[in-house]
């Protein structure tokens, strides 16, 4: 037991991630605590520790006003169960104090968060901003994952996990920015932790995206940053129905041109090239390499005279809600019923290309009903399928021609 010279127990309690109390010997985790309600229970009197906590006012905290006919009563059963599961871990101290009306945490115990300690960075900056790129990889580092994390149904534990995530993603993103401008082989080191890091948290961040690639690019990483790059436009192509930034493709473009090391083993160089090979659905891929595998399709159409038809598909949902969902069942259509051969973007939230390859008109017009039966099988109601078909040809220009299905 951690005990300061005047006698006062010192306690650590990480609220950040998994959530858990410990004195330096003894620990008690967030699974002994048994339910979400008592770990929100525990976090609620370590934040206000400091503070007289009138019982009304805790029970608000805990639960919504439906939930609990009485609220005061069932907070103080919650405060018994809270107090034997401490005191089986340190049966010489008392946590919770009953005080006039309500309850506090005992005084003579101290205690560091791990929040506070993220809290004090962020000030130790503002003051002294010389410290700023210090303290801030200091947040990048302690930051363990969200605030209260399995217990997001009340308002006070919301704010406080978009505070935490906002700090730390702030700091994540000012690490990126100094390392990169410093450009040496230890700084993009620190590029990909920092990156890779905040990545874990917030998936949908564009900019740490970009990081972690100048990262790998940093590194001579060619293949890593390869496919991460095609990686992170799947995830806003799928996830965000958006198009991946001028500074994503500009980064393209430098993966694309960077060196590779010399191979004299062909068979292996055909063994790393067969990995894409394995599987043999349908080719998806990002929109800047369905613009490259137009422009080779279209050269050979000039030259060998085969036939190669653009679709477009567009989704249209009157429930905005359920957009995604129906977007979603679509891919799962195009993925299972197209060809190898064939090959599908994803252009915008709502809009699909296909390349479609050795077929005729009538044959392509085949393929895209079967598509949008299937797509109807799930959802007959409150959504459309339109696509455009247009023959690919060097020598003559085909006419687009719009079907709703």
């Amino acid at each position: 037991m951690n005990m300061e010279n005047n006698n006062r127990v010192h306690f650590q309690a990480a609220l950040l991630g998994d959530v858990k109390l410990t004195d330096g010997k003894t620990m008690l985790s967030e699974e002994e605590l048994h339910s979400d309600m008592m770990t929100k229970l525990l976090a609620y009197f370590l934040m206000n520790r400091e503070k007289e906590l009138l019982s009304v006012n805790i029970a608000s905290e805990l639960w919504q006003e439906e939930e609990s006919n009485n609220p005061v009563g069932a907070l103080k059963n919650l405060v018994y169960r809270l107090r034997r599961i401490l005191s089986k871990k340190w049966p010489d101290l008392e946590f919770i104090r009953t005080e006039n009306g309500g309850y506090r945490w005992n005084q003579d115990l101290d205690v560091t968060l791990d929040t506070e300690d993220l809290d004090l960075l962020q000030m130790e900056k503002q003051v002294h901003p010389e410290t700023a790129f210090s303290c801030d990889e200091k947040i990048v580092d302690l930051y363990s994952g969200k605030f209260l994390r399995n217990c997001s149904d009340v308002f006070w534990v919301l704010r406080t996990q978009t505070h935490y995530q906002d700090l730390f993603l702030e700091a994540a993103h000012n690490v990126l920015k100094t390392l990169e401008d410093r450009k040496t082989a230890d700084s993009y080191k620190k590029m990909e932790y920092t990156a890779s890091k905040a990545l874990h948290f917030d998936s949908f961040d564009e900019q740490l995206y970009i990081g972690l690639l100048k990262a790998y690019i940093g590194q001579g990483r060619q293949r890593d940053a390869s496919e991460y790059y095609r990686k992170a436009v799947s995830v806003l192509y799928e996830q965000l129905g958006v198009a991946p930034g001028a500074e994503m493709n500009d980064l393209y473009h430098v993966i694309q041109k960077m060196g590779t090391d010399s191979e004299d083993d062909l068979f292996a160089i055909a063994a790393d090239l067969d990995r894409s090979n394995e599987d043999h659905g349908v080719f998806y891929c990002d929109y800047n390499t369905f613009r490259n595998i137009y422009e080779l399709e279209t050269r050979r159409i000039g030259r060998l005279g085969v036939s190669v038809y653009l679709a477009l598909i567009t989704v249209q949902t009157e429930n905005r809600q359920l957009e995604k969902e129906a977007f979603s069942w679509m891919y799962h259509c195009l993925t299972t019923l197209l060809r190898s051969s064939d090959v599908v973007t994803r252009y915008n939230h709502n809009q699909y290309l296909v390349l479609l390859t050795g077929c005729n008109f009538e044959n392509a017009k085949v393929v895209l009903k079967r598509i949008a039966r299937q797509y109807h099988l799930r959802w007959q109601k409150d959504s459309n399928v339109t696509y455009q078909l247009l023959e690919i040809s060097e020598k003559k220009k085909g006419q687009v021609k719009t079907y709703v299905v």
